[in-house]
Protein backbone atom coordinates (compact mmCIF):
# COMPACT_ATOMS: atom_id res chain seq x y z
CA UNK A 1 0.00 0.00 0.00
CA UNK A 2 1.13 3.50 -0.84
CA UNK A 3 2.28 5.69 1.42
CA UNK A 4 -0.12 9.06 2.05
CA UNK A 5 1.86 12.64 2.11
CA UNK A 6 2.30 12.55 5.65
CA UNK A 7 3.50 8.72 5.71
CA UNK A 8 6.24 9.70 3.06
CA UNK A 9 7.07 12.60 5.07
CA UNK A 10 7.88 10.57 8.28
CA UNK A 11 10.01 7.46 6.39
CA UNK A 12 11.90 10.82 4.59
CA UNK A 13 12.32 12.76 7.75
CA UNK A 14 14.22 8.76 9.29
CA UNK A 15 15.47 8.61 6.42
CA UNK A 16 17.67 12.26 6.78
CA UNK A 17 18.28 11.48 10.80
CA UNK A 18 20.12 8.12 9.56
CA UNK A 19 22.08 10.03 6.88
CA UNK A 20 22.71 13.53 9.40
CA UNK A 21 24.10 11.14 12.41
CA UNK A 22 26.56 9.35 9.61
CA UNK A 23 27.80 12.64 8.99
CA UNK A 24 28.19 13.43 12.61
CA UNK A 25 25.33 15.51 13.61
CA UNK A 26 23.59 16.08 16.90
CA UNK A 27 20.33 15.64 16.82
CA UNK A 28 18.70 17.78 19.49
CA UNK A 29 15.17 18.27 18.46
CA UNK A 30 12.64 17.18 15.89
CA UNK A 31 9.36 19.34 14.42
CA UNK A 32 10.20 21.84 16.46
CA UNK A 33 6.56 24.12 16.23
CA UNK A 34 5.58 28.04 16.80
CA UNK A 35 3.20 30.21 15.40
CA UNK A 36 5.42 30.66 11.94
CA UNK A 37 5.68 27.09 11.62
CA UNK A 38 7.85 24.20 12.35
CA UNK A 39 11.26 22.96 11.67
CA UNK A 40 11.62 19.23 10.73
CA UNK A 41 15.08 18.88 12.76
CA UNK A 42 17.10 21.06 14.81
CA UNK A 43 20.70 19.85 15.28
CA UNK A 44 24.15 20.69 16.38
CA UNK A 45 27.06 20.13 13.80
CA UNK A 46 31.33 21.44 14.08
CA UNK A 47 30.01 23.75 16.88
CA UNK A 48 26.86 25.47 14.70
CA UNK A 49 23.31 25.28 15.44
CA UNK A 50 21.80 23.77 12.21
CA UNK A 51 18.40 24.21 11.30
CA UNK A 52 17.53 21.36 8.99
CA UNK A 53 14.49 21.20 6.08
CA UNK A 54 13.86 17.64 5.13
CA UNK A 55 12.28 17.42 1.39
CA UNK A 56 11.09 14.24 -0.08
CA UNK A 57 10.33 13.90 -3.97
CA UNK A 58 9.78 10.78 -6.28
CA UNK A 59 11.39 12.39 -8.75
CA UNK A 60 14.98 13.16 -7.23
CA UNK A 61 17.13 14.85 -5.13
CA UNK A 62 17.40 17.63 -7.89
CA UNK A 63 13.62 18.88 -7.71
CA UNK A 64 13.47 18.12 -3.76
CA UNK A 65 16.09 20.95 -3.66
CA UNK A 66 14.14 23.03 -6.19
CA UNK A 67 11.13 22.77 -4.16
CA UNK A 68 12.61 25.38 -1.06
CA UNK A 69 11.80 28.22 -2.93
CA UNK A 70 12.55 31.78 -1.51
CA UNK A 71 9.58 32.47 0.16
CA UNK A 72 10.37 28.95 1.79
CA UNK A 73 13.68 29.85 2.37
CA UNK A 74 12.58 33.50 4.08
CA UNK A 75 10.15 31.25 6.35
CA UNK A 76 12.86 29.23 7.49
CA UNK A 77 15.13 32.12 8.29
CA UNK A 78 12.20 33.58 10.38
CA UNK A 79 11.93 30.25 12.36
CA UNK A 80 15.50 29.90 13.23
CA UNK A 81 15.43 32.92 14.54
CA UNK A 82 12.26 32.28 16.08
CA UNK A 83 14.19 29.00 18.02
CA UNK A 84 16.87 30.79 18.79
CA UNK A 85 15.27 33.60 20.54
CA UNK A 86 12.99 30.67 22.62
CA UNK A 87 15.74 29.33 23.62
CA UNK A 88 17.79 32.55 24.78
CA UNK A 89 20.87 31.36 22.84
CA UNK A 90 21.89 34.51 21.49
CA UNK A 91 24.49 35.37 18.75
CA UNK A 92 25.51 31.36 18.32
CA UNK A 93 27.02 30.26 15.05
CA UNK A 94 23.56 28.44 12.96
CA UNK A 95 23.00 28.00 9.72
CA UNK A 96 19.77 26.35 7.11
CA UNK A 97 20.59 22.80 5.92
CA UNK A 98 18.40 21.04 3.06
CA UNK A 99 18.47 17.60 3.63
CA UNK A 100 17.03 16.08 0.05
CA UNK A 101 15.70 12.76 -0.34
CA UNK A 102 14.50 11.51 -3.93
CA UNK A 103 12.56 8.02 -3.75
CA UNK A 104 11.85 7.58 -7.39
CA UNK A 105 14.10 4.58 -7.40
CA UNK A 106 14.20 1.71 -5.38
CA UNK A 107 16.85 2.88 -2.72
CA UNK A 108 16.62 6.21 -1.23
CA UNK A 109 19.11 8.70 -2.52
CA UNK A 110 19.83 11.54 0.12
CA UNK A 111 21.73 14.42 -0.16
CA UNK A 112 22.63 16.96 2.75
CA UNK A 113 23.19 20.71 1.76
CA UNK A 114 25.09 22.62 4.30
CA UNK A 115 24.18 26.58 4.18
CA UNK A 116 21.20 25.99 1.36
CA UNK A 117 19.49 28.89 2.77
CA UNK A 118 21.35 32.00 2.56
CA UNK A 119 21.02 34.79 5.39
Amino acid sequence: MPLDRRGRGRKGEESAEQALLVAGYSIIEHNWQCPLGEIDIVAQHRGEWVFIEVRVRADGVDTALESVGRRKQNRLIRLAQAYLEAHELGEVAHRVDVVAIGTGSKQHEVEIIENAVGW
